[in-house]
């Protein structure tokens, strides 16, 4: 049989030896590298992970580096050598692009809260208050209460609360 081993031999390092010896074998030697067409399945693990992979990716083109050719040979303490420095490139514009768009993101962000707070002040708090009978305290809006107000207040609930359930003998 050319180019198969029989199956009597069982694969065994001297049977390979003897038909390569044999010259009973064809080698097919793939010069260029064969595409990578393997599509694993996604487990729960790697979708739930599959952000932190992509801004990694993401950061990793903001730079480069490069050391040139290998050249097969090593230095004095063993370490192999290159034909050309070793080269680390930053792309400095794209992380200050990314910077300013973060920037621009979060004031985005900021303002479409401020303009839920605002709309929550003006349409669903009185209702609440109207309903409920009960006054929101609204502390983290300065026009409506300042710090001082709003301890005083603290203090005042406290007191109240204290008076009414807390005897002291």
């Amino acid at each position: 049989m050319v180019g198969q081993l029989s199956i009597q031999k069982n694969f065994t390092e001297e049977a390979i030896i003897e038909e390569l010896l044999n010259r009973r074998t064809n080698i097919i030697f793939n010069a260029v590298d064969s595409p990578y067409t393997s599509n694993p399945s996604s487990t729960t693990k790697s979708i739930v992970l599959d952000p932190f992979f992509r801004i990694g990716t993401m950061l990793q083109g903001f730079y480069s580096h490069s050391h040139g050719m290998y050249s097969f040979t090593h230095n004095s303490k063993g370490e192999p050598v290159f034909c050309e420095d070793y080269q680390l490139d930053i792309d400095w514009r794209g992380i200050f692009i990314l910077i300013g768009w973060l920037a621009v993101c979060f004031l985005l962000c900021e303002l479409c809260r401020q303009m839920l707070v605002a709309l929550f002040h003006k349409y669903i708090a009185p209702r609440w208050n109207k309903r409920s009978g009960k006054q929101l305290k609204y502390y983290h809006l300065p026009a409506v209460m300042d710090e001082h107000q709003a301890f005083q207040e603290d203090i005042t609930t406290y007191q109240n609360f204290k008076d009414k359930h807390i005897r002291i003998n």
